[in-house]
């Protein structure tokens, strides 16, 4: 009789025991947040601007705009942003296609995205360069998902005393910044872009952090320079500044 009670008493807290497993899994433990693939939103392309150097070369000898020089007149620039809309971060990879007056395909390739990892609701700036392509009329720009990076990106700085300096044939955007995370930015870059008047970007200036890894606390300097015609610089109204790294 006694053994019998025993043995229902251990069937019992058997019992209560698998419940409370189940409960926790069910309804107490964490969850790993997952993206609503239903829901996810498209990455948006955003204040794209083109040009040949070719177009801006007569202005001045031997720079125009930038990466536009007597060597490299033939060149195709696309400039622009990509957003994030979702809650979650996206790495990315962004192709494009070139097509003639009459729409057809005389170029293809890869775009330049300094940093793939695009947080949630900001974005990333990108560039596109192609040469000994002409008679460019239009372009397609696709955005897809990169299935094998899975760097996460790090964006948790202060800015101290960014400035923007023009001299004589050059412009200087330099400064320091402060990782007030609680993670290790590695590979941390800074990236610029230029507008003119018109708030159309005309050029993308990208340079390390010195050092490239920023700890915790620590504080990196920085310094982003290009070399330009009077004419050039006298274009350069405004500038826009990404910080970002990979943990």
């Amino acid at each position: 009789m006694a053994k019998r009670k025993r043995d229902l008493t251990n069937k019992i807290i058997i019992a209560i025991f698998v419940i409370i497993i189940v409960v926790y899994f069910m309804f107490l433990s964490p969850t790993k947040e997952k993206e609503d693939i239903t829901t996810t939103k498209p990455i948006t392309i955003k204040s794209t601007n083109s040009f040949y150097c070719e177009d801006v070369f007569g202005e001045s000898w031997p720079w125009s705009i930038g990466k536009c020089n007597l060597f490299s007149i033939d060149e195709f620039f696309i400039f622009g942003m990509l957003e994030n809309p979702n809650s979650i971060h996206k790495n990315v990879e962004i192709y494009y296609t070139l097509y003639d007056k009459n729409k057809i395909i005389i170029g293809s390739g890869k775009g330049i995205l300094y940093h793939d990892e695009i947080p949630s609701d900001q974005t990333v700036p990108f560039m596109i360069t192609t040469t000994d392509i002409s008679g460019i009329e239009s372009y397609k720009i696709e955005v897809r998902e990169d299935k094998h990076n899975f760097n996460m990106p790090y964006r948790e700085f202060e800015k101290i005393n960014i400035n923007m300096k023009k001299e004589e044939d050059s412009i200087k955007i330099g400064g320091e910044i402060k990782n007030i995370g609680n993670k290790i930015s590695e590979h941390t870059i800074v990236l610029a872009l230029l507008y003119n008047s018109e708030g159309k970007i005309i050029d993308l200036l990208v340079e390390s952090t010195n050092p490239l890894d920023i700890n915790p606390g620590e504080t990196a300097s920085f310094v982003l320079e290009e070399t330009y015609s009077e004419a050039s610089l006298n274009k350069i109204k405004s500038y826009e500044l990404w910080i970002q790294g990979i943990y």
